[in-house]
């Protein structure tokens, strides 16, 4: 069975309403969008900085690391009466070549989403086999 391993990992913020500084997630975003109804979404690079992770390693290091950002008293996160929604998302390389694969969310990263209700989309990658030369 192929191993599952993370290639990025992006925390998109969606505020409506605020127009403050972009918050520091500890960095300052990578990209930030604002639509015409006053919404803006910041996007920040939490990817691991190992290459071939697996996905419960990755979860291990980014869960404590989220709950250290989002879960404490001390929050980058702007106070106030915007709405906020925060989604996590997750890009997982498999190897296209074994019949299946397969991971575990361990439950502790569970929480730590549940707990700063964070959305968690995950998005798989399945490289194509490179086509046999015919010489």
């Amino acid at each position: 069975m192929a191993l599952a391993v993370v290639l990025g990992v992006v925390l998109k913020l969606e505020l409506i309403g605020y127009d403050g500084p972009a918050p520091s997630l500890p960095r300052e975003p990578m990209r930030e969008e604002r639509d015409s109804d006053g919404a803006r979404r910041f996007f920040y690079d939490l990817s691991p900085s190992d290459p071939g992770l697996e996905v419960a390693d990755a979860c291990a290091r980014l869960g404590s690391r989220l709950e250290r950002l989002l879960n404490s008293p001390k929050s980058p996160l702007p106070e106030g009466m915007f709405a906020t929604r925060l989604t996590l998302e997750f890009g997982v390389l498999a190897d296209r070549e074994d019949e299946s694969f397969s991971y575990a969310w361990p439950s502790d990263f569970l929480r730590v989403l549940a707990d700063a209700d964070i959305q968690l989309n995950v998005s798989h990658y399945l490289p194509k086999a490179e086509p046999d030369d015919a010489d």
